[in-house]
């Protein structure tokens, strides 16, 4: 909801770009290739967390789905076509790129994600080396 009412609102104060692609505006004319790619990998972290109740892994992946649903909307509701929509950014990161709140939630799950796997990792390699 917080992405949705930021875009909303960055829209009426006309500082938006649309964005048909993937992060850094690549594979713009890929708009439903990366609609599709974007529901399996939705899907799969569903299933992931439906399947692992785990409390460290449930928040990161809670927020990579919360933030790639809020892009996929717009996919699917935005213009040209449903599927193909272009996504709202707004947030300009140093002119280097431009994003949105859905974005953030996508990379800072991402990374908590992954500093999750390699600590618990780290700690059964530890686990496993002292037993023995």
């Amino acid at each position: 909801m917080l992405d949705l009412i930021s875009k909303k609102i960055a829209s009426n104060l006309n500082i938006t770009v649309k964005n048909s692609g993937s992060a850094f505006s690549l594979f713009q004319s890929k708009t439903l290739i990366l609609t599709i790619i974007t529901i399996v990998i939705l899907l799969g972290f569903i299933f992931s967390l439906i399947k692992h109740k785990n409390f460290f892994y449930s928040i990161p992946i809670s927020f990579i789905i919360g933030g790639g649903l809020g892009n996929l909307q717009e996919r699917f509701f935005n213009p040209p076509y449903f599927g193909q929509g272009s996504v709202t950014d707004f947030i300009n990161y140093f002119n280097l790129f431009i994003g949105n709140i859905a974005d953030i939630f996508v990379v800072t799950g991402s990374i908590t994600l992954v500093i999750n796997c390699l600590y618990v990792t780290h700690n059964k390699g530890l686990k496993n080396k002292s037993s023995d």
